[in-house]
């Protein structure tokens, strides 16, 4: 779980840091839902490490910042190939927080 967590809080990363690579700074309200969802992605995928289930709620809380990249670049119509990256990170995060919530614990 470690793993997928890791990953998805890595995912959360390139989320805050996209206006600045993928040149939308000037573009506000999109600058900000991005920083703001990337880091809030990041932050409940660090402290999910050690939650597992369904019951987990920082899980829940980074499957829905996938969900939101999903329809993010369709919101703020972005260029087909942003829209397209978007849309696959977006859905990896919450491959990655499905997964996560569906491993069972290690035995002990």
């Amino acid at each position: 779980m470690a793993l997928y967590n890791g990953l998805a809080a890595c995912l959360g990363f390139v989320f805050a840091a996209a206006p600045w690579w993928a040149s939308f700074t000037d573009n506000q309200p999109a600058l900000w839902t991005s920083i703001i969802f990337g880091l809030l992605q990041v932050l409940a995928s660090l402290s999910a490490r050690s939650h597992k289930g369904w019951s987990s709620w920082p899980h829940w809380i980074s499957l829905l910042c996938g969900v939101s990249f999903l329809i993010f670049p369709f919101l703020f119509h972005f260029p087909w190939g942003l829209a397209v990256l978007y849309a696959v990170l977006g859905y990896s995060t919450v491959l990655l927080n499905y997964a996560a919530m569906n491993k069972p614990a290690p035995p002990r």
